[in-house]
C-alpha cells in the first residue's frame, strides 16, 4: 500500500484505493480469521433464510405444491439437498483459505435474499416508470425498455458485494443468487396451452431476468476491473 500510494492519479482513484485498503485490512482479515462462533450463527441464519424464503420459491425443483400435496415433504427434502449442494459448490469455487470458503458459503443465503429484494425493487421501479399500455405496439416497446431498466437495478445491488466477497466467481455466484427470484416469477406464469400468446407472455416475464443476468455479468467485470487495477493506471502518477 505504501508503494501504491505514490501512483494515485486523482481523487476518484484515491477513494477507490482507500476503500480497497479498508476492505483488505478489516473485512478480509475478519473473514479469513472468522471464529467458529460466527460461522455457527451464520449457519443457523442461513438455514432459516433458506427454509423460510429461498426454498419456497425454487419452483423449478421438484413438484409444484398445487399439483400433488402428497409429495410436498419429499419435494422439500429434495430442495434442501439441492440447496446444500449449491452452498457446497459455492464453498469449493470461492478463492481463498478454508475459513474464507466456509464463510462465503454460509453468507450465500444473504445474497439469495438480496437477489429477491433487488428483483422486487426492480419490478416496483419499472411499474412506476411504465404506465399501462394502450395498444399492442406500446406494449412491445415497454417490454423492450423494462428489461434493461430492471437489469441495471438488479446488477447494481448484486455486483459489488459479490465481487468483494467472491472475487473471480462473482458472476456465477450472482446468477445462483438470482435463481430463487427467477423461479418465483416464472413459476406464476402458466403454460397450460401451447398457444403463441402463452409463450409471448412467458417471454415477457423472462426477458427482464435475461437482461439482469447479462448486465450483472458486465457490472461484475467492470467492478473487478476497478477493484483490482493498480493505482495510476489511467493517468500520470501523482506527486506527493
Amino acid at each position: 500500500m505504501e508503494n501504491e500510494v505514490q501512483r494515485i492519479a486523482n481523487g476518484a482513484e484515491a477513494l477507490i484505493w482507500a476503500l480497497g485498503c479498508v476492505w483488505a485490512i478489516r473485512v478480509e482479515r475478519s473473514i479469513n480469521e472468522a471464529r467458529p462462533e460466527l460461522n455457527c450463527v451464520l449457519l443457523f441464519v442461513g438455514l432459516y433464510l433458506a427454509v423460510r424464503y429461498l426454498l419456497t420459491h425454487l419452483t423449478w425443483y421438484g413438484i409444484a405444491p398445487d399439483r400433488l400435496e402428497l409429495f410436498c415433504a419429499p419435494r422439500s427434502f429434495l430442495k434442501l439437498a439441492i440447496y446444500f449442494c449449491v452452498t457446497g459448490v459455492v464453498a469449493f469455487a470461492t478463492p481463498g483459505r478454508r475459513s474464507r470458503r466456509l464463510f462465503a458459503a454460509l453468507v450465500f443465503p444473504l445474497f439469495g435474499m438480496l437477489g429477491l429484494l433487488s428483483v422486487a425493487a426492480g419490478f416496483h421501479v419499472v411499474d412506476a416508470l411504465m404506465p399501462p399500455p394502450g395498444n399492442p405496439g406500446t406494449a412491445i416497446v415497454l417490454c423492450g425498455l423494462c428489461g434493461p431498466i430492471f437489469g441495471v437495478i438488479v446488477a447494481t445491488l448484486l455486483s459489488l458485494p459479490c465481487v468483494l466477497l467472491y472475487r473471480a466467481t462473482a458472476v456465477p455466484t450472482a446468477a445462483l443468487a438470482l435463481v430463487p427470484a427467477i423461479a418465483r416469477k416464472t413459476g406464476t406464469v402458466g403454460l397450460s396451452d401451447s398457444s403463441l400468446l402463452s409463450y409471448v407472455s412467458f417471454f415477457e416475464h423472462l426477458w427482464p431476468f435475461i437482461c439482469s443476468l447479462f448486465i450483472t455479468a458486465i457490472f461484475c467485470k467492470v467492478c473487478r476491473r476497478w477493484v483490482t487495477r493498480p493505482p495510476g493506471e489511467s493517468g500520470k502518477p501523482q506527486s506527493v
